[in-house]
Formats: structure tokens, sequence, C-alpha cells
């Protein structure tokens, strides 16, 4: 009888969520949005950019919203509220199964 050396198996790829479209639709989709972003009124407006950290579940749908780094109170809810309206997501898989992952976003004003 032959004997096998016992190898182990190669690790399963792991995909990152992405959005429908692509990260390029994603990205105009956002630009667009944030330039038609008014800020509340007698506030001045500002330029610079809203770090989110979200999670895609396994289903596709986003949750667990989180500024990681604001600009303003009224800005960073206009940058949660493009990512809840935004493109729909493809799920990541981790484990060769579709898992939630969180993704970080750069919502620029």
């Amino acid at each position: 009888m032959a004997r096998v050396a016992a190898t182990p198996m190669p690790a399963a790829l792991a995909i990152k969520p992405s959005p429908m479209g692509g990260q390029a639709a994603l990205h105009d989709y956002l630009r667009r949005e944030a330039a038609a972003f008014e800020p509340e009124p007698n506030a001045p407006r500002l330029s610079g950019t809203v770090r989110l950290q979200i999670v895609v579940g396994a289903d596709g749908k986003v949750s667990s919203l989180k500024v990681v780094r604001g600009l303003r109170a009224d800005y960073d809810a206009e940058a949660l509220r493009m990512v809840c309206d935004g493109p729909a997501w493809q799920p990541g898989v981790s484990g060769g199964r579709r898992a939630p992952l969180p993704v970080e976003l750069t919502v620029s004003f």
C-alpha cells in the first residue's frame, strides 16, 4: 500500500464586499450626492472627509454604521444617509461562505 503525505488544504479565498456596479460607480454616486448637500442654515460650508465603518451582511444589507472620523454633525448624518440610500452591496466571502464583513468608506465634501 502506498503512503501519501498529508498536505493541508489551501485556505479558502476571502473576498471583500463590493458595491453593485463597482467602486467607481459608488465613488461617482457619493461625489454627486456630496456636491448637492446643503449644510444647516447659518452654518459655514466645510470641505473635508467623513470616514465611516459599515458591516455588509451575508445578505448584502448594510448595518452597524459608525462614524470613525467626523467633520460636523450635519455632514456626518449626510454621509450616513448617502451610504444607506446608496447602491446595493455584494456580500463578502470568508471561509468559503458569505459572511458579514466590515468595510471602511470615505465620503469627501
